[in-house]
């Protein structure tokens, strides 16, 4: 972008964080360490994909055992792959996933994605998508206004071509 004043320093804020949204939406990844819940109505026969990336730990998993109670499974039954491109979680050899209750959301796993704490940690080649994506925000501003949702604003071949290299694919 160039822009010679301050006078639209605020819209710019604004265009920098639908842009990072927009990425996020699009890539299924988390820029930024953020904590997530991820809710099941059971337990699966085999292992979990996060739905999230990077994955970087688990912070609880917590159910609804088949008499109702609740129970916290201990993070020494399970092992956690947060080097695969989509994390997984499976219980350790052995050892199989608990019984649940048959509820809605009888497993509550609250997960921690991104790929660090500070704009520095998040890749270079993202970083510079984003400001790309940014800079067509900035210049095809009534995209913004009429679409009603970050999501849904249409960006040029190119700019879906860089985003497409970080997505997780699995889950778009």
């Amino acid at each position: 972008m160039r822009v010679d004043t301050t006078a639209e320093d605020d819209y710019i804020d604004t265009v920098i964080l639908a842009a990072t949204d927009y990425f996020q939406q699009r890539s299924w990844r988390q820029l930024i360490t953020a904590t997530y819940g991820l809710y099941l109505d059971e337990f699966p026969t085999d292992y979990i994909e996060f739905p999230k990336a990077p994955l970087q730990s688990i912070t609880s998993i917590v159910y609804e055992d088949t008499n109702g109670s609740t129970q916290t499974w201990s993070s020494s039954l399970y092992e956690v792959d947060v080097k695969a491109d989509v994390g997984r979680l499976r219980p350790i050899d052995g050892e199989s996933f608990p019984g649940t209750d048959t509820v809605y959301n009888a497993v509550t796993i609250t997960f921690k994605a991104g790929y660090g704490d500070a704009d520095t940690d998040v890749p270079d080649l993202v970083r510079s998508t984003i400001k790309l994506i940014g800079a067509y925000f900035y210049e095809n501003r009534q995209n913004i206004l009429t679409t009603g949702s970050v999501s849904e604003i249409p960006v040029p071949m190119a700019l879906g071509h860089l985003i497409n290299q970080f997505s997780l694919r699995e889950f778009v």
